[in-house]
């Protein structure tokens, strides 16, 4: 099992950035795939979406779990381009904005090194949490500073 952990500050409100990840399908602006409704939401929650997202050639769906107001939790459908793959964004108020924690735990394929499925999931939310940052920080989503 590989687990992710990551933690990002970010300058606005954990209700601002709450419902910055749960705009679907503008997911795009920060993470680097497309982003889909495929199935909407089963209540008013946010809880039973099921979003398709097309990143790094492969095209795959993630299901809303849970949703309360400072978590959203989801998981992959089915076994690619991992296995079990589970992720948990707490956003927690802080005195300066707020700070993210995001934890994802999932498997490799039996042919993927471990080490580095873990290196490139790492690499793409540290990617998206910077870009989710200075979306809210004023500046370009695009800059190269990463």
């Amino acid at each position: 099992m590989l687990t992710i952990s990551l933690t990002k500050s970010i300058n606005a409100s954990a209700d601002d950035v709450h419902n910055a990840l749960l705009d679907h399908e503008q997911l795009g602006r920060f993470f680097n795939g497309s982003f889909s409704v495929k199935q909407p939401a089963s209540s008013s929650t946010g809880v039973g979406l099921i979003r398709e997202i097309t990143m790094r050639g492969e095209k795959f769906c993630e299901e809303v779990i849970a949703v309360t107001q400072r978590c959203i939790h989801y998981r992959i459908i089915g076994n690619k381009p991992v296995r079990n793959h589970y992720g948990s964004i707490h956003i927690i108020e802080s005195n300066n904005g707020c700070k993210i924690n995001y934890l994802i735990t999932c498997q490799a394929l039996w042919w993927q090194p471990s080490f580095i499925v873990k290196k490139i999931i790492n690499q793409d939310m540290s990617h998206g949490l910077t870009k989710l940052a200075e979306h809210f920080n004023g500046r370009s989503i695009n800059s190269s500073s990463d």
